[in-house]
């Protein structure tokens, strides 16, 4: 199958049919939430991701759209992403995968956070940059990177940078291990996103903008990186939606 991803959120309530899926246990950890936020990123998250992987038992088992095995059917590697009222999530028949989402910052925050954090070879060319992008680019796959592998964010900032259209570490040996990246704007209708002013003045999203998505997985390079992409749509189904994505060639900087 490769990868399927399913963006949701956006500070909306999820659809019933998706909320109907969930079990008790579920129901109960969303409840003993700290916030109504945070409540509403664990039943998307869950949601989607019941979803995605109910989508890859259909198409594994060569009949999409028909009987939804169960249980232990439904193993696979996964991964969730949540910032300011957004959610990503990923299912993968690779060895492991990670997946990052990241909506634009001031561009003031993102050169003084990698100027503190980053390689100096990365923090320049983000000095250098007109706008957010080239951060969320770096950032994005850095926590990809430490989501796949385990590691912190802090590791991360230190053991890779992403400079000159590649991914490099000095620490790290890349064999068997892949990136990509993409953009997604809100104001693109095709992804059903809300006006802007239906959007909770409190996110990030209420003025607008673009969120990066970096994933990182180990084991085959794709021939194609037109991954299977979803929104939720409407009558109980996830509607498809394509991305853009862009690979990232990665370079080995240490000892032989």
């Amino acid at each position: 199958m490769g990868h399927a991803i399913a963006l949701g959120n956006l500070g909306y309530n999820p659809p019933c049919w998706l909320v109907d899926n969930l079990d008790a246990e579920e129901i109960h950890r969303i409840r003993q939430s700290e916030s109504t936020r945070r409540a509403s990123e664990l039943v998307w998250s869950r949601c989607l991701l019941r979803e995605l992987l109910e989508y890859q038992a259909q198409i594994d088992s060569g009949n999409p759209g028909g009987n939804i095995p169960t249980g232990p059917e439904l193993s696979s590697c996964t991964s969730v992403t949540h910032d300011r009222y957004l959610t990503a999530v990923v299912v993968s028949d690779s060895n492991a995968i990670g997946i990052d989402l990241q909506s634009a910052r001031n561009i003031d925050s993102c050169i003084r956070i990698s100027q503190t954090w980053f390689p100096a070879r990365e923090a320049e060319e983000i000095y250098s940059s007109t706008s957010c992008n080239r951060f969320l680019q770096s950032w994005v796959i850095k926590e990809a990177w430490a989501k796949c592998f385990d590691k912190s964010i802090f590791e991360s900032c230190h053991r890779v940078g992403v400079w000159d259209g590649q991914v490099h570490s000095s620490t790290e040996r890349f064999d068997d291990v892949n990136f990509a990246w993409t953009t997604v704007h809100f104001s693109d209708r095709k992804a059903g996103f809300p006006d802007q002013e239906q959007i909770p003045q409190d996110s990030s999203l209420s003025t607008g903008g673009s969120a990066g998505i970096g994933l990182c997985w180990r084991g085959k390079v794709f021939d194609s990186l037109d991954f299977a992409s979803f929104v939720p749509g409407e009558n109980g189904v996830l509607s498809s939606y394509p991305l853009e994505w862009k690979p990232l060639t990665s370079s080995w900087a240490g000892p032989d």
